[in-house]
């Protein structure tokens, strides 16, 4: 009888060597870090999106004001990033006063940075209505005068209308 065959032994892998083993490294490190830079980019990419749906569609808009607390909205028409009106706002002041504006709005919003220092920021308005505006203060100890009203923006108003104006406790 024959001596069995051995089958061939197994075709083994090369060793790795000492330049393979840094650039798979590298690879890897190359790949975690492009991963890393596109989740940065399309989060960038989403918050900014937020924004401009928050300020530039009625949707957003609305969403947007029924975050900010003590206000109530009622008949919104338009962005507020653009022409904006309601038919009233209620806003629950600090301190316990409230604002209420009848038939409000805007028109021609315009926001750009300030190029030559302080404020940083300028808001211009082209119009800003109001049919009735009623402030409905609660009793309050004489309070002092502030030292300053400066603002970390500038606004400018071309034109303010206000139909009545009507303020108690004052």
């Amino acid at each position: 009888m024959a001596a069995p065959m051995e089958p061939p032994p197994p075709a083994s892998m090369p060793a790795p060597t000492a330049a393979t083993v840094p650039s798979r490294q590298r690879r890897r490190g190359l790949i975690a870090a492009l991963a890393g830079l596109l989740v940065l980019a399309l989060s960038v990419a989403g918050v900014l999106f937020a924004l401009w749906w928050a300020a530039f569609s009625e949707p957003g808009t609305s969403w947007l004001l029924s975050q900010v607390p003590g206000l109530v909205i009622s008949q919104p028409k338009g962005a507020l990033g653009r022409d904006f009106e309601a038919g009233r706002a209620e806003l629950q002041l600090p301190g316990g006063d409230k604002l209420v504006l009848t038939a409000f709005g805007w028109r021609g919003l315009s926001v750009a940075r300030n190029t030559h220092g302080d404020p940083w920021l300028r808001i211009g308005l082209d119009e800003l209505y109001a049919q009735r505006v009623d402030h409905v203060a609660v009793p309050k100890p004489p309070l002092q005068a502030p030292q300053s009203l400066r603002l970390p923006f500038e606004l400018s108003i071309t034109s303010l209308k206000i139909n009545e104006l009507h303020a108690t406790a004052l």
